[in-house]
């Protein structure tokens, strides 16, 4: 139980920090898996560092990715991820 809690939680960090950053949701979740659409271009970059699925699609110029979270993420990587899709980030 423990480790799923963890995991939820690194996904529900992830989850309000992409809609706090303007992020849309897919699909609101309550699981270890989130899907926030994202421009095609911020999600080729995020490509060379994370590893997810681009799940669906949305537009030409935008998809929906899927990260899915463990017991074993570090809760430094959601922190570094959030900070990585900031509209100030240079990364």
């Amino acid at each position: 139980e423990r480790c799923a809690t963890h995991a939820n939680t690194c996904a529900q960090t992830l989850q309000a920090g992409f809609v706090s950053r303007g992020y849309p949701l897919w699909v609101q979740s309550s699981t270890n898996q989130i899907f926030p659409i994202m421009p095609n271009d911020l999600i080729a970059s995020l490509q060379n560092h994370y590893g997810f699925y681009v799940w669906q699609k949305i537009d030409a110029q935008h998809s929906a990715i899927r990260l899915e979270t463990s017991w074993a993420t570090p809760m430094a990587m959601v922190e570094q991820l959030l900070i990585d899709v900031s509209p100030t980030s240079t990364s």
